[in-house]
Order: structure tokens, then C-alpha cells, then sequence
């Protein structure tokens, strides 16, 4: 009890530090590149012009510059661009209609805060749920929220601009309607969900397997219904559109689990970028596809998604801000740490809660040029070096932890799933 009482107050002091450390750092970073290719898009789309196009080279443009090619940038060409999914051109129409650049980008913000409480309060709802609520002087249900929350900077510090909170929010709302077997308004959730559809798309396994159809055609409907309009629009067939995302990314990102390094040493030992996406994208379905397989018995749905989850960071590009869909993976883990009563459980609870935070701790370098100014304050001139030979290996090895960790926990869910199936088996036979 003391122990878990302990861990209880730690997770919290966490929590409390990323809150007062990591929103000022936020505020400190300003106004992203994000956001300002979502109004580049915006204002392509309404002109007519697909933004792929514009961002690949196809259309040429004074004034945008490829999204992640700074080299191109110059003084009159220069807000970055990129393509997306169509119905999220839709989407963001309306906040891109109106007013100067800096009252578009306070109204976007302004619209993060109550996506942003969605999460919390869909957690705070699993964690509420749990039979042993006076356990503790605090309530479960604000543990898990917290331990949820915690999943590292990707939070607080890609607050600004950037449209995860979208999906997130979405996300929560989703496994809170099919909880409550609301499976239409799951639908809708999940078309707002895979505005990130790097994380979101695999999310129609764990539907597949349940026989949720009517919330598969209710999100794809949404979806093509968001797209006529950017179609008709832009002049393209609402099919070409969605076949332009996937070449949005270059290979070294592909998958999560191969660093840049590697993934550049595979292309100049000949192998080919194609193949190293094909082969990430097979690799992630598969093992999404087997681990759902076996906790597809499951009542807790958040047990169902954990694979894709999971395997959202292998099967394609998954920025490390994109991990903040990994509070469901928190949420899981700390009902289960609040709920079992085998030290061996709890221990691997704490275990998987720790390296899920530190999965998600590398947005803390997207602040580099304040980690130098704080450094050179102090005499240490390569201070974002330190912590950067500090940081990206944590995160490397925290990935391979939570895979490794995520596949044992689907195991030893199925196995357990299979005995209560027996011991129902035997107590029914035994009436």
C-alpha cells in the first residue's frame, strides 16, 4: 500500500513539474510551422490550387516554400506548405476565413482548451470507474487522468499550432462512445480522429474484429462528405487526393523504429525507399492485425486499441508530438495498476507507465535555442547538445521498450482472457 501510495504522489509531482516547465516553454516557442501550413493549404484550397501540388514542385509559388526544406525559404517565399488529408482542408476552413494571421492563430489556441479537457475528462471518467475508489485520499478517477496526461512534453510543448489535440480529443470521445455502445457517434469521432491519419487509420482492426460496421461507414461517410467540398474546391477527384498523402513524408521517418541513420545506410547499401515503406507499413499491419487477434475477446476497450496504438508508430511517419494518442496506453496501464492485486501486475504497470513517458520526453529539444540560451547563462555553450546525446537515445530505446512491452501485455491478456472463458465454460457445466 505505502508503495503504491508513493508512486501515486511521484506521478503527480511529474505531472505538476511538465505543467509549470513545459506550458511556459510552449508559449516561449510561439506560433508553429504547423499552423501556418494550415492556413498556406487554406488559402490554396480556396484559390483553387491543390496544395500537394504547391508543395511538391509541381505548381511553382512565390510565396510558400516546401514544408521541412528551410533551405528554400526566402524572403518572399516564405510560409511553409504541405499537403493533407482532404476532409481536413474542411475542416479548417473555417478558421482560416476571417481576420489577420495573428487572430486566426489566437482562435485555433482558444479552440485547443476544450479539446485539450475532453482528454481529461475521458480519462478521468475510465479511472472513476474502478471498484476500489477509496483505496487512496485521492480519487482513482484523477490518478489515471494525471498518469494519462503524463505521457512527456508532447503535450504542453505542441500546444501551439499543431492539430494532435484534434485527434486526441477525438480519440477519447470515440472509446467513450463505444463504451457506452454508442456506435454511431463513434463514427463521427473517428473521422475527426484520423485527421492524423498516421496514428488513427489502424484504428479500423480493432473495429473490424469487434463488427463495429456501422461506425466504419458512419466515419468513412463523414470523411468523403468533408472531401466534396476541398474536391470541389481544388478540381481533383476526392480519390487522387487521398493517394497524394501517403507521399507527404520522406523515408527516414517512415517508421518510428528506425532511426534516420539507419533507414539513409539501407538506401546507400541500394535498398530501396519504396521498400523500406512498404516493408514498415506490412510489418505494423501484420502485428497489429495478430495482437488485436488476441484481445479481441476483450470487454475493455481500451484493452482493443492498445495494438494500434502501438503499432501507429511503426506501420508509417509518426512525429514524436503525434505520440500524445499514447494516454490511452497510460489510462490502461494505470487502471490496471490501480485495480489488480499481484505485485508482479503492479510492478509492470509502473514499469510500462514509465517508459510511455519517456517515449514521448524528445519535444522537449524542439526548445533548443532557449536550452543554449540557458546553457550559455551558465557557461555550458553545447547544452542542447548534452541533452539531445541525453534525449533521442532515452526515446529510441523507451520505443523498443513500449513494442516489446505492448506484445507482452497482449500475451498475457489472452491467456488470461482463455482461462475466465474456461472457468465460465466449467462453472456453466457444473449448474
Amino acid at each position: 500500500m505505502k508503495i503504491r501510495k508513493h508512486f501515486v504522489a511521484a506521478w503527480f509531482f511529474i505531472v505538476f513539474t511538465i505543467a509549470i516547465i513545459g506550458l511556459p516553454l510552449s508559449l516561449y516557442k510561439g506560433m508553429s510551422d504547423d499552423f501556418l501550413t494550415y492556413i498556406s493549404q487554406s488559402e490554396c484550397v480556396v484559390n483553387g490550387v491543390d496544395p500537394y501540388d504547391v508543395w511538391s514542385g509541381n505548381i511553382q509559388s512565390d510565396r510558400y516554400y516546401p514544408f521541412e526544406h528551410l533551405e528554400l525559404k526566402t524572403e518572399s517565399r516564405n510560409r511553409p506548405i504541405q499537403g493533407n488529408v482532404p476532409w481536413f482542408y474542411t475542416y479548417f476552413l473555417p478558421f482560416s476565413s476571417y481576420g489577420t494571421l495573428h487572430s486566426q492563430w489566437i482562435v485555433w489556441e482558444l479552440f485547443m482548451i476544450p479539446l485539450f479537457l475532453i482528454v481529461v475528462g475521458v480519462c478521468y471518467s475510465f479511472g472513476r470507474r474502478l471498484s476500489n475508489a477509496g483505496m487512496f485520499d485521492i480519487r482513482p478517477g484523477l490518478f489515471v487522468a494525471a498518469a494519462a496526461l503524463s505521457v512527456g512534453f508532447a503535450f504542453p510543448l505542441r500546444f501551439i499550432g499543431n492539430n494532435l489535440f484534434i485527434a486526441a480529443a477525438a480519440l477519447a470521445l470515440m472509446l467513450r462512445c463505444l463504451v457506452r455502445g454508442r456506435d454511431i457517434l463513434a463514427g463521427m469521432c473517428l473521422a475527426f480522429a484520423v485527421t492524423k491519419p498516421q496514428c488513427c487509420f489502424l484504428f479500423a482492426i480493432p473495429l473490424m474484429f469487434a463488427k463495429k460496421w456501422r461506425t466504419m461507414v458512419v466515419a468513412g461517410f463523414v470523411c468523403l462528405t468533408a472531401s466534396t467540398v476541398a474536391s470541389c474546391l481544388i478540381g481533383k477527384p476526392i480519390v487522387d487526393l487521398i493517394l497524394e498523402v501517403p507521399k507527404l513524408r520522406p523515408v527516414h521517418v517512415s517508421a518510428a523504429l528506425i532511426p534516420a541513420s539507419l533507414a539513409d545506410w539501407l538506401i546507400q547499401a541500394g535498398v530501396g525507399e519504396g521498400l523500406i515503406r512498404s516493408s514498415s507499413m506490412a510489418i505494423g499491419v501484420a502485428l497489429c492485425v495478430l495482437l488485436t487477434w488476441l484481445v479481441r475477446k476483450s470487454e475493455d476497450w481500451l484493452v482493443r486499441v492498445l495494438p494500434a496504438i502501438m503499432c501507429a508508430s511503426i506501420w508509417t511517419y509518426m512525429d514524436s508530438c503525434d505520440r500524445c494518442i499514447f494516454f490511452v496506453a497510460q489510462t490502461l496501464f494505470a487502471c490496471r495498476f490501480l485495480s489488480t492485486k499481484s505485485p508482479k501486475e503492479r510492478f509492470g504497470m509502473i514499469f510500462m507507465m514509465v517508459v510511455v513517458f519517456c517515449t514521448c520526453i524528445q519535444p522537449i529539444l524542439y526548445c533548443g535555442g532557449l536550452i543554449s540560451a540557458i546553457g550559455n547563462n551558465f557557461g555550458i555553450d553545447n547544452l542542447a547538445q548534452i541533452c539531445a546525446a541525453i534525449v533521442n537515445p532515452i526515446g529510441t530505446v523507451a520505443m523498443l521498450l513500449f513494442v516489446g512491452g505492448v506484445v507482452t501485455f497482449c500475451v498475457l491478456e489472452h491467456r488470461a482472457l482463455r482461462r475466465m472463458e474456461k472457468n465460465c465454460i466449467l462453472h456453466c457445466d457444473g449448474n
